[in-house]
């Protein structure tokens, strides 16, 4: 059985990126953004690490629910400056991938 890593929620707001300002910042990377998120926070707000940024999660109209939408890719360095993103994969887009290696 796997051991569960326990950690405690903490929330803020983002900002999301249109997909073409995500792909201007990432292009250094040479990373494909159709199956990526790219969020900022508030200059100075710090929440770039993978270790602190794990979920984007939304409300989405008109259930009242919370959804996962995103999952932690990787940040950027300086990513609590505006102009570089948290980068998050879109769910929706990786439900197989996310199928095949879950353990449940």
């Amino acid at each position: 059985m796997r051991s569960i890593e326990r950690f405690s929620l903490r929330e803020t707001s983002v900002q999301i990126w249109n997909q073409s300002k995500c792909k201007e910042a990432l292009k250094w990377r040479n990373i494909e953004v159709t199956d990526k998120i790219c969020a900022s926070v508030k200059e100075g707000e710090y929440i770039c690490s993978f270790h602190e940024v794990r979920f984007l999660v939304a409300q989405i109209s008109p259930l009242p629910h919370w959804h996962v939408v995103g999952i932690n890719s990787f940040s950027t360095p300086f990513c609590d400056r505006s102009g570089n993103p948290i980068v998050f994969f879109k769910v929706d887009k990786s439900l197989d991938w996310i199928n095949s290696n879950i353990d449940i």
